[in-house]
Order: C-alpha cells, then structure tokens, then sequence
C-alpha cells in the first residue's frame, strides 16, 4: 500500500516501524519525484485495519483444511473398510483338507483373521480356505458375487485352419513371393560362382546351393561383421541363376548387334 501510494503522490515515503532492528523503510517512487521534501509516516498493529483481515483469512482458510482433511480421513477409512479381507489357510497349512479356519477356541486356539478380530463376516473379497467364521461364513456371501457368463461369439475364419501359411495362401489362389536378395548376396553369389568356374569345380545348381550356405555361415560367424547374409533353398538359387544366365545372354546379343553396327559404320 505503501509503494502504491508513492507511486501515485510521485515523492518519497519514510516509514516508522514498531520494530527494533527495522525502524525506518525508505520507499522511492518508480518515476521521477515532483518534490525533493518526503512524507513522514508512522505504521504498527495496533487498532482495526488490514491486520484484522490478514488473521480472519487465516481462520477461514484453517477452518477450511479441517473440512477438507476430515473428508479425507473418513474416504480413506471408508476405502480400508472396504478392502479389508483375510488370506485365512492359503499357506502351508492348506495342506490339511479337513482343518478349519477363521474361527478360534478360547484357551486352545488363537486366530489371526482380520475379520474375526472385528467381529465381522468374510465376504466375497476373502480368499480364505474352509472358512468357519461364526459371525458369516464365505460361503454364505455367494449372492454378493457376480457370476461372470461367457461370452458367446463366432470363432474368426482362421482360428480354426489347420495348416501352414503357404498352404493357405494357394488355397485362396495367391502365388507367394519369391525372396529377395539384396546386392550383398548376389554379388557372393555371383563371385563363387565364377570361383568354381575358373577353377573347374561347377557341377550343378545342388553343389551350388550347399557352397553358399556354407559360405553364408562362416561370414555369419565373423565377430563384428554384419552383411545381412541368408542361407538359399535350391530353388531360389535355381532362378538367381536362370534369371542372371538370361541376362548375360541378353547382354552378349546387345554386344555383337552393336560390334555389328560398329563394323558396318566403318566400312
């Protein structure tokens, strides 16, 4: 309050407290002043004013967390009410079919269920084993659970196939892909290809087959080198083949057509 008002009067404001170690608050106005003289004022707690708003706020804002942290307390208690339950017999000595649980006999025998001690009935929540509770029994609760029904509903078109995806895939008239090879495999292919060629060792596309999938499993086996190398079937490797033998054919028809060509300019 004190700034607003040099701020709006435009002069300096010197404030006595009622405090010893703080007795005087200079208080200089954000703009320009309009006079050099300052305005003398004097400040404590005593009286009406805006420390009686200061603690009634703070009564109610106390009363206020009472409601609130009472409303909790009783949620919570309501929450543990509810989640209380007993485990009764589902250890070791569950082993023992005919012994009974959830109750005791004074003198002879103490129960540690919860429900006993509150003298209340095991409801469904429990989980006890041969419940014997003589303020309610387990048993006696069964209205309060829900029986879930099963659900009835058609069965999907393949949860009931018996056979491969290959299969299926013909039966419904699709012609599955063949796999590809990325530029890596072809070009191990092609160069043992030509190795056993040089080397007299090409037979047939059998030896072929078994030869790069040797090779592919050493590679594979070499630490810290990953040329996303795979092992071929016969089959694959028969159309790798006949698919690269077309295209050299193709390649050495292109080249004596333009040999060809190149002869006849000359001439």
């Amino acid at each position: 309050m004190a700034v607003g008002l040099a701020n709006v009067l435009r002069i300096n404001l010197v404030l006595f407290t009622s405090m010893e170690k703080v007795k005087t608050i200079p208080i200089v106005p954000r703009e320009k002043v309009l006079c050099n003289h300052a305005l003398y004022l004097a400040f404590n707690n005593c009286g009406c004013g805006h420390y009686d708003a200061v603690v009634e706020s703070v009564k109610q804002v106390t009363s206020t967390d009472e409601e609130v942290y009472s409303t909790e307390n009783e949620a919570s208690e309501h929450e543990n009410q509810e989640r209380k339950s007993c485990r009764c017999g589902r250890g070791a000595a569950r082993q023992n079919k005919e012994k009974m649980f959830c109750f005791q006999v004074p003198g002879e025998r103490r129960s540690q269920c919860p429900c006993l001690r509150e003298m209340k009935k095991c409801s469904s929540a429990c989980s006890c084993f041969n419940c014997n509770n003589p303020h309610g029994t387990k048993s006696d609760n069964t209205t309060e659970t829900s029986t879930s029904q099963k659900r009835n509903r058609e069965k999907q078109s393949l949860q009931g196939l018996r056979k491969t995806s290959l299969e299926y895939m013909l039966q419904c008239g699709e012609k599955p892909k063949d796999p590809t090879w990325n530029r890596m495999e072809k070009y191990v292919l092609k160069s043992l290809v030509d190795h056993l060629v040089e080397n007299g060792e090409f037979t047939n596309e059998s030896d072929l087959t078994s030869s790069y999938n040797e090779l592919v499993d050493i590679v594979n086996e070499i630490p810290d080198v990953n040329l996303l190398l795979h092992k071929k079937s016969k089959k694959v490797v028969q159309q790798m083949m006949k698919k690269t033998t077309q295209q050299a054919e193709l390649f050495r028809q292109l080249y004596i057509q333009q040999a060809e060509e190149n002869v006849a300019k000359k001439s």
